[in-house]
């Protein structure tokens, strides 16, 4: 009976013991993030408006070096306007064993006429592996900026856009009594043409803007015309280029290129004012 009565204890106290073993294995201190490093975002741009031809430095500095990379990009919100075109940045990986890294952000600009736009971004640590990688307290930096166009004013210029981007326009102009006087056959779209420097030999009268549709698929096109002038201003318009119309078309000769075109809006120069109108 003795014996039989010291089992179930010996049983009852290996029991307890792995109970309160395991308990204690349960019961981890946390991780702490306190020797984690901090990323500061800072920038050498002040205000909420933006030029085209302006460039944005971001420097991210690290208050502890890492042995490992961190990448941070520049990332658009829904609330953005502009296109792929209308800035150019660059991603910044801050290498092991270094604190600190430089973003440059450039607003170019392109000679096109355009209303403002917006320019509204995060930037920071997109990869969440690496934000574990930083104390938690580490904020993105958001920013939202208004765009505004710049005009040259120096000169006239006009751009001329289109929907279909499997087909291609040239540009021409010719003045009405001067004959041949600029022209624009990049293949780009649009294709930007300057008709007049202010500070040049430029007559006034009219100056037909004409176009070759040097490569055209279907039988219309939208056309957008930009127009941008020495004071700052500028005119946006629209037309459509129907391929089955040209014979109700002004056709204008341009001698330089042998070639006819087809004439889709005139620029009137009376000393330093402006005025144009569309042709088709």
């Amino acid at each position: 009976m003795k014996k039989n009565f010291i089992i179930p204890i010996l049983s009852w106290v290996f029991i307890a013991f792995l109970f309160f073993a395991c308990d204690e294995q349960e019961v981890a201190d946390p991780i702490s993030t306190d020797n984690y490093p901090v990323a500061t975002i800072t920038s050498d741009f002040t205000g909420t408006e933006v030029t085209e031809g302006d460039t944005i430095v971001f420097t991210i500095t690290l208050d502890k070096m890492l042995d490992a990379d961190l990448n941070f990009e520049l990332v658009l919100d829904g609330s953005s306007t502009v296109s792929d075109m209308d800035y150019v940045v660059n991603a910044v990986t801050i290498a092991p064993y270094t604190l600190e890294g430089t973003m440059t952000l450039i607003v170019p600009y392109d000679g096109i006429a355009e209303n403002d736009e917006v320019l509204s971004f995060e930037i920071g640590m997109f990869d969440l592996a690496e934000r574990y990688l930083v104390k938690p307290g580490t904020s993105r930096l958001t920013q939202n900026l208004t765009v505004k166009n710049y005009n040259d004013p120096n000169l006239v210029v006009v751009a001329i856009g289109w929907e279909n981007h499997d087909n291609d326009f040239d540009i021409f102009t010719i003045h009405e009594t001067e004959g041949d006087w600029s022209l624009a056959g990049s293949s780009d779209n649009p294709e930007i043409m300057t008709v007049i420097e202010v500070d040049g030999d430029n007559p006034d009268g009219k100056y037909y803007i004409t176009v070759d549709p040097y490569y055209f698929e279907g039988f219309t096109d939208d056309l957008t015309f930009y127009i941008s002038y020495p004071d700052g201003s500028i005119e946006i318009l629209t037309a459509v280029f129907d391929i089955t119309k040209l014979d109700e078309y002004t056709v204008d000769y341009f001698a330089y290129w042998d070639v006819n075109t087809y004439r889709v809006l005139t620029l009137t120069k009376t000393g330093t004012s402006y005025s144009v109108a569309l042709d088709i």
